[in-house]
C-alpha cells in the first residue's frame, strides 16, 4: 500500500500517470485527491505548498467542516462545494444515522444533484497554470471525491479500467486504523454495525463506480457531456483536456 501523499492524511494522492485512451498519460501535479485535512501535520502543510496546491475543494457538509476544520497552506483558495448525497457525517452535534443507503443509490443521487459542483471542479482545474494544482477532498476521499475525480478523468479520455483502478485504491489506503475509527464513530452515533454500513463507509467496490459511469454514458453520452450539461463550457472543457490530459 503506497504511503499517503500528504502527511497527516490516509488517502491523498496525485491522479497523474493514468493511461489515456489516445496514448500518453494524465498529467501529474495538476489534480490531487485526499481524505479530510483536519489532521494534516506541519510537514503536510509544507508538502501541499511544494505540490503547488492553490485551490482546495472541500466537498464535505457544513457540519463536517465545522467539526473537523481543514489545515491547508496559507493563501490557498478554499472552495466549499457540499455534495450532500455522498455525506455520512460523523462528529459533535451530528444526528445519528440509523438507515444506511446502498452505494448504488448514493452515487445515483450524487450524479443527479451534484453536477454543478463537479463542473465547477473541472472549471477550477482548467484554469490552473504550470506549477499549480487543485486538491479535491471529502471525509474519506473515496465517494464524493471518487465520483468527482472519475468524471474529470473520463472527460479527458482516461482509460476506464484506469479510472476504476484509481477508485479502488482508496479502500486499501483507508483500511485499518482509519476504517475502524470511522466505524466506531458511526456506531457511537447510533448507526447499526452491519455489513452494509462497513461497505458504505470503508469500501470502494469497483462495480459501484462502473455502474455510475455506465449511467452517465447512457443519460449524457459520457462524462464530458455530463459536465457540459451542468455548466462547463466548450472552452473550459478544451482547457481541462489540455491541462490534465497531456
Amino acid at each position: 500500500m503506497p504511503a499517503s501523499l500528504i502527511p497527516g492524511t490516509y488517502n491523498a494522492r496525485d491522479v497523474g500517470g493514468a493511461p489515456l485512451e489516445s496514448g500518453g498519460a494524465v498529467a501529474t501535479g495538476v489534480l490531487l485527491r485526499a481524505d479530510a485535512l483536519a489532521a494534516v501535520t506541519d510537514e503536510g502543510v509544507r508538502r501541499m505548498q511544494e505540490l503547488g496546491v492553490r485551490t482546495v475543494v472541500d466537498l464535505r457538509t457544513t457540519q463536517e467542516r465545522t467539526a473537523f476544520p481543514d489545515r491547508h497552506p496559507a493563501g490557498a483558495d478554499v472552495l466549499a462545494l457540499s455534495v450532500l448525497e455522498g455525506a455520512l457525517p460523523v462528529g459533535p452535534g451530528v444526528a445519528p444515522r440509523t438507515e444506511i443507503p446502498g452505494m448504488d443509490a448514493v452515487y445515483a443521487l450524487m450524479l443527479e444533484h451534484g453536477g454543478s459542483a463537479f463542473a465547477e471542479i473541472a472549471r477550477r482545474v482548467s484554469r490552473t497554470v504550470e506549477g499549480e494544482s487543485v486538491l479535491v477532498h471529502c471525509t474519506a476521499g473515496k465517494d464524493r471525491t471518487g465520483v468527482s475525480v472519475a468524471l474529470l478523468l473520463e472527460a479527458v479520455g482516461t482509460r476506464r479500467d484506469a479510472v476504476l483502478d484509481d477508485y479502488e485504491l482508496s479502500q486499501s489506503q483507508l483500511a485499518g486504523e482509519w476504517a475502524e475509527r470511522m466505524i466506531r464513530g458511526m456506531v457511537a452515533d447510533g448507526a447499526p454495525d452491519t455489513p452494509q454500513l462497513r461497505i458504505l463507509v470503508t469500501e470502494t467496490p469497483r462495480e459501484v463506480l462502473a455502474t455510475a459511469l455506465a449511467a452517465v454514458d447512457e443519460t449524457h453520452g459520457g462524462a464530458a457531456a455530463y459536465l457540459q450539461a451542468h455548466g462547463l463550457t466548450d472552452e473550459e472543457l478544451a482547457a481541462l483536456r489540455e491541462r490534465l490530459g497531456s
